[in-house]
């Protein structure tokens, strides 16, 4: 294809069932249809969500500036096993629970600049979509009616693992469940039979509920086609999620669900993922809390997306000193060169621009534009004051740097305002611990003095003690305490 300035470039990026990287050719010409795995809304959201939010909201913004038109789908689990449990544990009815979370969830990825989908369905909406794609599937020969609810015969389906590679052992998929009627070991549930006390809805196998798997194949091939350009998600959704939906469509539809299947590597901390049940947890309203969103945003994409994000307190104020450069570099731009917010227009030589996108051409390589972006700047830094860039290159920086990526805010006082905050704020909670524990180890009280430096340690801070002081370092900042 071509960009906005004619120049032919070729869009690149790893498919995981082909396990290759692969030109990117949409069906439709200059139209690409995107449906994503959103939310299971039984809890607020973790980092793990908004990496998946800030990725293919840039992805999208990055393929609608190369000239196509986007339909963005993420799909909005809303009935689930997890919720049920959490509003039984909470005592509130299922609904209430998922509406919460689910207003928590958009809210928390408009604060980190995330646009919303252009389709958000919730599976609570699709219920009759669901039933029928049961209902043919069980017409074909595919999915089979028992006492337990309706499952997929996966053995029906030629190539079944093809997606993850896995050949679905019988530990890794379950045993065969008698009392249920499941036949095999790699069949799943399409259609739950009622439980006592359970939210259920009529259907022509009994009261009961949708399983997992068959919801996304519902809604994607309603909202876009039964075959569209790029499905994505997490990693972890490659097994089972994915496989099944890419089984259900092949044996519904004739071909699998998406033509391209993109997938980003987890959140972690110290090398865990992190989940609501993990210990690295944190939810993101809290982080937020402690850091500016733009700089949460940066650090989300810091990293290639296909490799593991690690969670620590030194990595974001490293993230927030990283784009406090881009920050102060905005500012003094925007102080010597008044038609920054106006440019002047463009002429077809927009180097930066051009390696931007040759950058993310090369699968979506948002942590090499980053390096792109600080280059650009050391470029044009002279003295600690900038030489006047082009008016191409004042353009494409904002271009780059606001409307793609998102991540320099149109107020930078602002901005600074909350990063001198958040420094203190961390620095002042890390510091009061420290001294906590120079005081343990002072009266002796050494389990506590033990506690807090496992808290430390968990933050990712490493302390060297003296006789009467420690010093830490959080990423690159160091500090002293004393007693």
């Amino acid at each position: 294809m071509q960009d906005d300035q004619g120049i032919s470039r070729r869009q690149s990026f790893y498919n995981t069932a082909t396990r290759t990287r692969q030109t990117f050719v949409p069906l439709r010409n200059r139209h690409v249809g995107c449906y994503v795995c959103g939310p299971t809304v039984y809890a607020g959201p973790h980092l793990g969500h908004a990496r998946s939010a800030v990725f293919y909201d840039v992805v999208r913004r990055y393929l609608r500036s190369t000239g196509y038109s986007v339909t963005y789908v993420r799909n909005i689990t809303d009935i689930d096993d997890k919720i049920i449990a959490e509003a039984k544990q909470c005592g509130q009815d299922f609904r209430s629970v998922a509406s919460e979370n689910l207003t928590l969830y958009n809210n928390t990825m408009a604060t980190l600049g995330a646009d919303p989908p252009d389709y958000a369905p919730r599976v609570s909406d699709y219920l009759d979509r669901i039933q029928s794609c049961i209902a043919r599937l069980i017409q074909k020969q595919h999915a089979y009616a028992t006492k337990g609810g309706v499952y997929f015969a996966s053995d029906t389906c030629k190539d079944y693992g093809r997606l993850s590679g896995r050949k679905c052992a019988p530990p890794a998929c379950g045993a065969t469940r008698p009392e249920t009627g499941k036949r095999g070991p790699r069949d799943f549930v399409l259609w739950k039979a009622a439980k006592t006390g359970e939210p259920s809805w009529p259907s022509p196998w009994g009261d009961g509920r949708p399983g997992w798997h068959i919801e996304c194949t519902a809604m994607s091939s309603s909202i876009l086609d039964p075959c569209f350009d790029i499905h994505g998600g997490g990693k972890d959704l490659i097994f089972p999620h994915h496989e099944n939906e890419l089984a259900q469509s092949q044996c519904l539809f004739g071909s699998p669900p998406a033509r391209y299947w993109l997938h980003h590597d987890m959140v972690t901390a110290k090398g865990d993922k992190i989940s609501k049940s993990s210990s690295g947890y944190m939810p993101l309203t809290s982080l937020l809390e402690q850091y500016p969103p733009h700089a949460v945003r940066f650090f989300l994409l810091s990293r290639h997306y296909r490799r593991p994000l690690d969670f620590s307190h030194g990595a974001m104020l490293e993230a927030m000193s990283g784009l406090s450069r881009i920050i102060r570099f905005f500012k003094r731009m925007e102080d010597h060169c008044p038609d920054l917010r106006h440019p002047a227009p463009r002429s077809r030589q927009r180097t930066l621009w051009q390696r931007f996108c040759y950058t993310m051409d090369d699968d979506f390589n948002t942590a090499g534009a980053l390096q792109l972006i600080f280059q650009t700047i050391r470029k044009y830094a002279t003295s600690g004051r900038p030489a006047p860039p082009s008016p191409d290159a004042r353009a494409d920086l904002t271009d780059i740097c606001r409307g793609i990526l998102g991540i320099v805010p149109h107020s930078i006082v602002d901005y600074q305002r909350r990063c001198r905050e958040s420094l203190i704020r961390v620095r002042d909670t890390v510091e009061r611990l420290i001294a906590s524990r120079l005081q343990a180890r002072r009266t002796r009280t050494w389990d506590e003095a033990d506690r807090i430096y496992r808290t430390l340690k968990g933050l990712d801070i490493t302390l060297q003690d003296t006789s009467n002081q420690t010093t830490y370092k959080m990423g690159k900042f160091t500090g002293t305490v004393r007693e």
